[in-house]
């Protein structure tokens, strides 16, 4: 045993030596050997703290433009859905109140109408209307239009949604109109406007929320309850689907 650990002793030593060697030919000396080591270790052992730095920098960015995404995708597939829900209540609703014209109803139906909406003036009706326009191609637009309609007496029906209570919605003209359709409840929940020619029952526009209990034509135009802006961007922004007559067409 001593014999051999004489042998290894030696071969260290002469390891040891022929390093020394090496380095002073280098003109190095062991610590500066270790110190070369040490940082070695250090530039390996990990990130630096600017490469961390970059990397939260880089995460928190894809997390941004990520939720945005989300968001505007979020957003525009709900609009799609609501303008899809108003285009069809439109054409159920123009399919009803034809037949209580035809019925010799459409009297009462504005009666009961006036309970769970009003009466607003032509010129409320084309004001939304004309909002889709800017400049000069709104006031051509108002005035071409207010000779034409005038003295179209326009009545709206809101149906307010079922957070307001089932005691406020349950004898509502447009119930009937989903009771006659067999519209999934799920939509029903939800808030409904439906402005319509009192004289010949046909319908003009029709505004559907699932952002708010109620509509309004008074306060503040950019609030969500709100129906008097309707350009695109404004009923995006305030989560409203709309489908509405062409009163050239009219």
């Amino acid at each position: 045993m001593d014999l051999q650990e004489n042998i290894r002793g030696e071969k260290h030593l002469n390891r040891k030596v022929k390093q020394a060697k090496w380095f002073s030919l280098l003109g190095r000396t062991d610590d500066d050997m270790n110190r070369g080591l040490q940082q070695k270790l250090k530039e390996q052992a990990g990130f630096t703290r600017l490469q961390q730095l970059m990397i939260l920098v880089l995460a928190a960015v894809l997390v941004t433009v990520g939720s945005y995404t989300f968001t505007g995708y979020r957003r525009a597939a709900y609009q799609v859905k609501a303008d899809r829900t108003a285009e069809r209540f439109f054409d159920m609703a123009e399919k009803y109140i034809a037949i209580e014209k035809s019925s010799g109803r459409l009297q009462e139906w504005n009666e009961r109408a006036a309970a769970y909406g009003g009466q607003v003036s032509m010129d409320d009706q084309l004001e939304c209307i004309a909002s889709r326009y800017q400049g000069a191609d709104r006031e051509q637009f108002l005035e071409t239009y207010r000779k034409k309609y005038r003295r179209v007496p326009v009545y709206y029906i809101c149906l307010e949604s079922e957070a307001v209570g089932e005691g406020k919605r349950e004898k509502n003209p447009i119930l009937d109109i989903f009771a006659y359709q067999m519209v999934d409840e799920n939509i029903t929940k939800h808030t409904f406007l439906v402005e319509y020619n009192g004289n010949t029952g046909e319908v003009l526009s029709v505004l559907y929320s699932e952002k708010t209990d109620s509509f309004t034509y008074d306060g503040n135009r950019e609030d969500k309850s709100n129906v008097m802006l309707r350009d695109k961007d404004s009923l995006n922004q305030k989560w409203q689907g709309y489908c509405g007559v062409d009163l050239e067409e009219m």
